[in-house]
């Protein structure tokens, strides 16, 4: 029995002696994107009728990621269309009402004005003979009030004219601006068939997805969803002033997901990338002062019994950074290293 446990015991140091173990400073913080994400808009309202991926997937270049219900859209261009033929075939008959009533306005002030010349031709005729006593004066106040009448007449006429001409502008401008309207319309509802599966325009990964199911009913210029290209995600994390001093960019370390126990997932590979010269002043969550450090990976997926498990942005992540490796036996004759710094404290008054 005492040699048993002398054995293990002598087996035990050995191990000890030989056997080396990491030494790491941990940080915390969460994934992100490196760079611009690529948003996937909706060129045109519409109703989501297919969803083709989900929340973290990884996809390729062309791939396709919604489709839009083509019969809203095919009955909303039919209904504009019929509009826009309803709106030309009205602009059509009022102008050509105006257009009818400016021409006649027109010729009615020409003729008046003729009337008024030849009227003031016979009044020039008349006003000697009224001097000579050939006709009586009255006949003269009579051809006066006449060229006065047609002259109230041609200013009437002419100001019936000014009247329908802006009528005539803005029912031009008010048709215009509903043609326009109309047009940009279908002109989006064109699109928007022309577009009625929207597809990926890199390779990489969907994260924030708005829709959750068929039906979802999305605006023009919507962000529906973000594709972040393959290789560029990175782990923000934290490091305290403590730590700080022991990390430098290179050092090899391993990324933890917390949405992914460690004992059943595994971490991923990285290696630390940089490290930020400015500390962040204390917050509410944090109050020490921190440094941002920045850990790429070596892969965006976990695996577990053959599946892969992609990470996504946002995620919070746990990270492991290696400084050395150093022999378990460093372990005892470190805590003896310490108690013995420690009761030296303890003594130094008293000597």
């Amino acid at each position: 029995m005492v040699w048993s446990i002398i054995g293990t015991a002598s087996l035990g140091f050995v191990y000890a002696a030989f056997a080396k173990i990491d030494e790491v400073v941990v940080a915390n913080g969460t994934l992100q994107a490196i760079g611009a994400s690529r948003p996937i808009m909706s060129p045109a309202p519409g109703v989501v009728d297919e969803i083709y991926v989900k929340e973290g997937q990884s996809v390729r270049a062309g791939e396709p990621l919604l489709k839009f219900d083509p019969e809203v859209n095919e009955t909303r261009q039919a209904a504009l269309l019929e509009q826009l033929r309803l709106e030309r075939q009205r602009f059509n008959e009022q102008e050509r009402a105006y257009e009818a009533r400016e021409q006649s306005l027109e010729s009615r002030t020409r003729s008046l004005e003729a009337s008024l010349q030849t009227e003031q031709i016979i009044l020039t005729q008349i006003e000697p003979l009224v001097r000579q006593g050939g006709i009586q004066g009255v006949q003269s106040l009579q051809q006066k009030n006449k060229i006065q009448q047609l002259r109230s007449e041609i200013a009437q006429s002419q100001a019936n004219l000014r009247e329908v001409q802006a009528e005539l502008v803005k029912l031009r401008q008010e048709s215009l601006r509903n043609l326009s309207d109309l047009e940009r319309q279908l002109f989006e509802v064109n699109k928007s068939l022309d577009y009625e599966e929207l597809r990926a325009p890199v390779g990489g990964m969907v994260f924030e997805l708005k829709p959750s199911s068929p039906g979802y009913a999305a605006q023009a210029n919507e962000t529906l969803l973000k594709v972040v290209p393959r290789g560029t995600l990175e782990a923000k994390v934290f490091l305290t002033n403590r730590d700080v001093g022991f990390v430098k960019p290179g050092q090899a370390a391993q990324i933890r997901i917390d949405a992914f126990p460690f004992t059943q997932f595994g971490a991923i590979p990285g290696r630390l990338k940089s490290i930020g010269t400015d500390s962040l002043p204390p917050d509410q969550q944090n109050p020490l002062p921190r440094f941002p450090a920045y850990v790429s990976l070596n892969r965006l997926y976990l695996e577990k019994s053959g599946t892969r498990h992609q990470v996504s942005s946002g995620q919070t992540v746990s990270v492991n950074l290696i400084v050395r490796d150093k022999r378990v036996i460093t372990l005892l004759t470190d805590a003896v290293q310490r108690a013995l710094d420690a009761l030296r404290q303890i003594r130094s008054p008293a000597g």
